[in-house]
């Protein structure tokens, strides 16, 4: 019952102040909040100080005495219950109210969301939950029989609670599904993100086990549950679900995990990899295939044609052009050797057949169009193509054209992202796109991208925000250990033009950034 000398208010639709005893409010019973409140004793222990910093919001189903919390107070009225009864002091036993009128369960059910919102602390389970629940309130409310994934979010935003159709699908996979599969990694706190990494890595390797497991014993639903459940912890790891999800696929496939993982990086960046070869244990592995990712590009235009390995091989071969008359470059009275004299990769083989062989050590349009070919074969390697698109007439060959999208970043564990963040760094190094007179630079980028906005405001804190950027002692570690043969080689052939158009540049007495007659 409400407190005696405080009157009922009327539902006519505003907001009314009240006070009540805390023995007449009763806790939302669907509040979103299931997990335990790591903020309770901090909040505890202010509210004993200080009292309530703002009214409760309280409202009450119709034909019931008592008032309902209404919008994230569930927390403050157990802890004042609490106080109450532990110093029986009449500041927590009577509380300021906001009474508002009763919308409906849905309506309260997204108050409480928005407010949990605000504070912050919810779990993704916690929400993903009260997301699905509003759900079926809403379609009890208006008789519907289903509401789609696109109607709700719809509905979401119509009620101040703006969700994207992918976070309310991320949100029923992570409740049907991952719940069941990872409980105690979810309960311990599993965020989006790492739903997002779980499901795009059981879409991909589902689609490679169709493809390419014959004889299936297990379905793939059962074995991927199987794998879940098996690393369930509350210290949960995504890395050691996808290395067993590799080593799986890889055994039933009688095939290597790494040609596997390079499969399902291809499937998970949107991409189609080479068939798999069929092997027996006895045959020599053979070198992994090139993947073929199709990302959207960022670019208006973009340069979307892989370089063939014609032209790749053209590119890598440059650095050795003129070897055959320059055997030597002699640098302050030293002899100085090409470093990539001594590499062994069949990639670096001299194609006398090219044409670029026989390129003169002046000719910067071809050591430009060679670094172009190698940029864009380096970064569609790992899902950075769309970026990279040549600049014939000036600079060094290429340009980047922004930031990797932020769906793909999100898509690696620490070890992948470290790879590529690094390598998308090496690719804006080459290019000099951050010591380049920006007069050149911007007409090429897109005005809304973070590119542009980082090179226009010369501000370097965008960039950094949106791509990781490494500690330069990690370089070995980071870029250089885990990279292949292939990348390395590429790597070394970019760093040997570079040096060599500044040097052809030099010579001709003009800049590398004024376009040639």
């Amino acid at each position: 019952m409400t407190t005696s000398n405080t009157p009922s208010p009327i539902d006519n639709g505003e907001a009314v102040g009240l006070l009540l005893s805390i023995h007449d409010i009763v806790p939302f019973d669907k509040d979103p909040r299931r997990s335990p409140n790591s903020e309770y004793a901090r909040i505890k222990s202010s509210i004993r100080a200080q009292g309530l910093d703002q009214p409760l919001v309280v409202t009450r189903r119709p034909g019931v005495e008592h008032y309902l919390i209404a919008a994230g107070g569930n927390t403050r009225l157990k802890i004042l219950r609490e106080l109450s009864a532990e110093s029986h002091d009449l500041k927590f036993a009577q509380v300021a109210c906001l009474f508002k009128a009763w919308q409906g369960e849905s309506e309260v059910m997204l108050a409480h969301l928005r407010e949990n919102d605000l504070r912050g602390g919810l779990s993704f389970l916690d929400k993903a939950r009260a997301v699905l629940e509003v759900r079926r309130m809403v379609e009890s409310e208006q008789g519907q029989v289903a509401l789609t994934q696109g109607v709700l979010t719809e509905v979401l935003r119509t009620r101040g609670y703006a969700l994207s159709q992918t976070t309310v699908s991320l949100m029923e996979y992570g409740v049907e599904i991952l719940e069941a599969r990872l409980p105690l990694a979810l309960g311990a706190g599993l965020a989006l993100g790492d739903v997002r990494r779980i499901r795009l890595l059981e879409t991909a390797a589902r689609t490679l086990w169709h493809d390419r497991v014959l004889a299936q014993v297990d379905t793939f639903d059962e074995v991927f549950a199987q794998l879940c459940r098996r690393f369930d912890c509350p210290d949960w790891d995504f890395l050691s679900l996808r290395e067993a999800v590799e080593a799986e696929i890889a055994d039933r496939l009688n095939q290597t995990v790494h040609a596997v993982r390079l499969a399902l990086d291809a499937r998970i960046r949107g991409g189609v990899e080479d068939a798999l070869p069929q092997r027996t244990e006895e045959d020599e592995w053979p070198a992994p295939p090139p993947l073929k990712p199709r990302l959207k590009s960022v670019q208006s235009e973009p340069s979307s044609t892989e370089p063939s390995a014609t032209q790749l091989e053209a590119a890598r071969d440059v650095t050795h052009a003129d070897n055959a008359a320059v055997e030597r470059e002699t640098r302050e009275g030293d002899e100085w050797s090409d470093p990539l004299d001594d590499v062994e990769s069949d990639a670096l083989n001299p194609l006398d057949t090219l044409e670029i062989r026989q390129a003169p050590r002046t000719d910067i349009a071809a050591m430009r169009a060679a670094l172009a070919a190698l940029a864009t074969a380096l970064a569609t390697r790992h899902g950075l193509g769309s970026l990279v698109f040549a600049t014939p007439e000036v600079g060094l060959g290429y340009l980047v054209a922004d930031a990797p999208e932020p769906a793909l970043l999100e898509q690696f564990d620490e070890a992948g992202l470290a790879l590529v963040s690094m390598i998308w760094w090496q690719l804006i190094s080459f290019a000099e796109m951050t010591v380049a007179p920006i007069e050149y630079l911007l007409p090429h980028l897109s005005p809304t991208c973070v590119l542009y906005r980082a090179l226009r405001d010369q501000d370097a804190g965008l960039l950094f925000n949106a791509v990781w950027t490494l500690d330069p002692g990690q370089v070995g570690f980071r870029l250089w250990r885990p990279a292949g043969d292939e990348d390395c080689a590429d790597l070394l052939a970019m760093t040997m033009l570079y040096r060599k158009l500044h040097r052809a540049a030099e010579s001709l007495h003009v800049a590398v950034w004024q376009a040639l007659a």
